[in-house]
């Protein structure tokens, strides 16, 4: 006992001591940050951050499937180089769903807390998602949403602005230009948010928005704001069920019966914000909306915002799918040196496993970030802020990137869906309509330069976001190309002289420091000898291999990184 009353400290609540070999003062291993899970075709790829402590001398993976309690019990499913900051479990099979720990081990076996637990679940990669994005048709500069002054990025030193600048939601150009840029990167339905018959955002939708859409052009569907029915909590009384009544039967005059309305098995889907704030009679409320509308030829499919409203429960039961809006579980950190994605599995993990119980179909999303400390509507003090990027000097999509990579393997296989938040909401700044490309900045216009901001960067990403949804998302996409990952590359050139007579040079390129051999086989596969092997730094090398007591023939030369990867060419000798 080292504290100030010297070996007098009182134990409280049971405690006790034990005996440790531990030095006075020992401090363990760091305990790993950024564990997440990206689902892949019959595998799972763990990543996490690169911890630079010396002492640290490999990682211990534990997994199970189901929920681990004492994840160091038994053997590590792997044990990992410090080196390496990502394993690929290709035990698991498509639909399973596995249960990841980390923990980083020292020198002389000392281990590190564990880090947060992970879900993994393998899922096939599928080359036609149905992609979604929140629409919001209420920007002008004469009526609804003024621009100026309302979003982060217009606080930015310098400024930066949309593409189409501070446009009107309901010029034809803008919307034909947003449908361009939807059809081309991939992008196939809008939920608009709508706030009732007699709003601003009503009109746009009906008059402009619906009136320019072609055969083939994306789906729309209708995003209800549920503030239309006052402050949240929503109980639902009689007067609030004649209106929720009204609307929908209003939506379903207006908008139901338009080819480009968007329908699962024939029936309209109507999105409802923060669903999981409904109290009262919500659940006759909704029995009654959906038969008024079956008498009107619709069976309604309703996806609710349930997802910020605590543990899932029956409360569900009013839906046909549930979702989130916005899934944020830390904010003011980089999310992938922090908890972030793990805390993201698993309340996917729990929700998913809740709404299948209860018969209910699942939509994930994913969101590129979040800043509104500027927007309008919140002071600094009183909002949130999710980077951008992953970590600092990553990428402006890298937070993008990462979240689709943990949210795709929990799309249904029979629906295909995922959505994104957002398309154009710049006053949270979660939009990924194209922006003018400027270089980052992290000073803005408030008091000390960087209140707004955090100090974090905020590039003009172009159409940036735009082109991840198509590498990850769009048609023909494929397994690869959702992993954020920066593998290490290598070359493998041509051995000179070739053919050669008992002695060659081998020349390789490394574009990291990495640990590798270089190893010879015959056309058996036999291994003759190891030319080389140990850590490379990165660069070109050369190796050589004399071979004075091999016979003349075909070899095969062949480099391999501690990653796993390796590349191989034929070498000819002649005596």
């Amino acid at each position: 006992d080292k504290s100030a009353h010297q070996n007098h400290a009182i134990l409280h609540g049971g405690a006790h001591t034990a005996p440790s070999d531990a030095p006075v003062g020992f401090i363990p291993p760091s305990t790993p940050v950024g564990f997440r899970a990206i689902g892949l075709d019959n595998q799972v790829l763990l990543k996490w951050q690169f911890n630079p402590e010396a002492d640290i001398d490999h990682y211990n993976i534990y997994a199970a499937g189901s929920p681990l309690t004492i994840p160091i019990d038994g053997d590590p499913l792997i044990t990992v180089p410090k080196t390496i900051n990502f394993y690929s479990d290709a035990t698991v099979v498509n639909g399973d769903k596995r249960y990841y720990r980390l923990i980083a081990v020292n020198d002389k076996g000392q281990m590190s807390q564990s880090s947060p637990e992970v879900v993994g679940k393998a899922a096939p990669v599928y080359d036609d998602y149905l992609t979604g994005v929140y629409y919001y048709p209420w920007y002008s500069n004469t009526w609804g949403h003024n621009w100026p002054g309302q979003y982060l990025r217009d606080y930015l030193q310098p400024r930066q602005s949309p593409v189409l600048g501070h446009y009107d939601c309901r010029d034809q150009a803008v919307i034909q230009q947003h449908l361009d840029w939807c059809k081309e990167y991939g992008i196939d339905l809008w939920v608009c948010s709508w706030w009732g018959k007699n709003s601003n955002e009503n009109v746009t939708i009906r008059d402009y928005i619906k009136s320019d859409l072609g055969e083939d052009d994306v789906k729309f569907a209708i995003f209800y704001e549920s503030f239309i029915l006052g402050n949240a909590p929503w109980v639902i009384d009689a007067t609030k069920e004649a209106k929720l009544l009204a609307d929908y039967q209003y939506l379903a005059q207006t908008y139901f019966s338009h080819p480009n309305y968007f329908k699962i098995n024939g029936a309209p889907v109507v999105y409802i914000y923060v669903s999981g704030q409904y109290q009262g009679n919500y659940i006759n409320a909704f029995a009654g909306i959906r038969q008024s509308l079956k008498n009107m030829g619709y069976d309604l499919y309703l996806v609710g915002d349930e997802m910020n409203a605590g543990a899932p429960s029956d409360h569900m039961n009013f839906l046909d799918a549930v979702t989130a809006y916005n899934m944020l579980p830390n904010n003011l950190s980089y999310a992938v040196d922090s908890d972030f994605f793990a805390s993201l599995s698993a309340i996917y993990d729990t929700w998913e496993t809740a709404a299948h119980a209860r018969g209910k179909k699942f939509v994930p999303l994913s969101v590129p970030g979040f800043n509104n400390r500027k927007s309008g509507q919140t002071s600094p003090n009183n909002s949130l802020l999710v980077p951008r990027r992953a970590t600092p000097g990553a990428s402006q999509t890298s937070m993008f990137e990462e979240y689709i990579g943990c949210s795709r393997p929990f799309v249904e296989p029979d629906l295909k869906w995922i959505m994104i938040t957002s398309w154009n909401e710049w006053h949270e700044d979660t939009q990924i309509e194209p922006l003018n490309p400027a270089a980052a900045t992290n000073t803005d216009i408030s008091p000390g330069g960087n209140l707004y901001t955090n100090g974090t960067y905020y590039e003009g990403y172009g159409t940036k976001c735009l082109e991840v949804v198509k590498k990850t998302l769009a048609r023909g996409v494929s397994a690869v190309a959702v992993i954020d990952e920066k593998p290490m590359q290598f070359e493998l050139l041509q051995n000179y002289p070739n053919p050669f007579n008992a002695t060659t040079h081998i020349a390789f390129h490394l574009s990291e420091k990495s640990r590798i051999a270089v190893e010879i086989y015959d056309l058996a596969g036999r291994k003759i000898v190891t030319v080389a092997s140990g850590y490379y730094s990165a660069g070109t090398h050369t190796v050589t291999w004399r071979a004075t007591s091999s016979a003349s023939g075909v070899y095969v030369c062949r480099l391999s990184s501690e990653e796993g990867h390796s590349v191989s060419k034929k070498v000819v000798l002649i005596k």
